[in-house]
């Protein structure tokens, strides 16, 4: 096929074809640059432009309805009405199409609450998070300090509690464990056997 870029007739290449519908007096195609056509319609023609032999088009597209196969990413496809989409429910801007062709609302809310850089987050009610009050530095982790001893992984500043029964287990996998024995108010090391 040919076309008119108003100085000269373009080929479309061989094996490429294009069909313009039923065209009136009041319809036209015309170049509009050395490799692109675009077609008007008149109030009186059918309006269809039917391309084969999957021809590339590039630039902006406009149309009422598009029907047939694409194919490429759409990633810059903007404008796309759902009007002609067979799916359930209603498309808004509050809805997304699910996998089971279903318009729907997202249901639930994200977590929310901010945080600062190193602390490890706390649930602070059942949907908000917050600071707790374990910092970590590196692979050192400080309690009640933001600058954990260099070569320490765990800084506690300030007291530590150890309770227990006194008979707890020590065995070779609790090797270097603390426990109180409040019997005779006194801390045993495991070093197990």
């Amino acid at each position: 096929m040919v076309y008119c870029d108003g100085t000269n007739w373009i080929s479309m290449g061989s094996g490429a074809a294009a069909s313009f519908g039923t065209l009136t007096t009041s319809d036209f195609c015309a170049a509009t640059s050395g490799t692109s056509i675009s077609c008007t319609t008149g109030s009186t023609g059918s309006g269809n432009v039917v391309l084969s032999a999957s021809p590339t088009l590039s630039g902006t597209i406009t149309g009422g309805t598009f029907s047939g196969t694409f194919s490429g990413s759409g990633a810059s496809l903007t404008s796309i009405g759902t009007s002609s989409f067979s799916a359930a429910g209603t498309a808004n801007s509050t809805t997304f199409l699910r996998g089971d062709n279903t318009w729907a609302s997202p249901t639930g809310t994200g977590p929310t609450g901010i945080g600062t850089a190193n602390y490890m987050p706390l649930w602070s009610t059942s949907t908000a998070l917050a600071n707790s009050a374990i910092y970590q530095s590196g692979s050192n982790i400080g309690i009640g300090t933001t600058i954990p001893a260099t070569g320490i992984k765990a800084d506690i500043a300030g007291p530590v509690r150890v309770s227990g029964t006194g008979s707890e287990v020590c065995t070779n996998t609790q090797l270097g464990a603390i426990r109180y024995n409040p019997t005779g108010n006194y801390f045993e090391l495991c070093s197990y056997p």
